[in-house]
């Protein structure tokens, strides 16, 4: 029996950690919306993903619509929910 409830509780700390995982994202920006606090990043021809931020989103270049980016983010209460946000190419910078 103690064995079985060992396992039972190893089982569940292993899910919350796969849970917790971070989420890489790269693509370009496509929508930005400053009062919701969210982009949209289009990640090929068909892939979106709405990433939200937060005041605590470390965030490094010039973040605007059509930029290139790279998000690092994790699912918290159901959202998106972006750790760092990289800008690599801005509009301006892409052929």
């Amino acid at each position: 029996m103690r064995i079985n409830v060992a396992v039972l509780t190893l089982l569940v700390l292993l899910s919350a950690v796969a849970l917790a995982q971070d989420r890489n994202i790269q693509g370009t920006v496509s929508r930005i919306d400053d009062k919701e606090k969210t982009l949209v990043v289009k990640e090929g021809e068909s892939s979106e993903s709405t990433v939200y931020w937060t005041e605590s989103t470390q965030v490094s270049g010039d973040l605007q619509e059509g930029a290139k980016v790279d998000v690092v983010a994790a699912d918290a209460e159901g959202k998106l929910t972006a750790k760092s946000i990289r800008v690599l190419a801005g509009k301006d910078d892409l052929p």
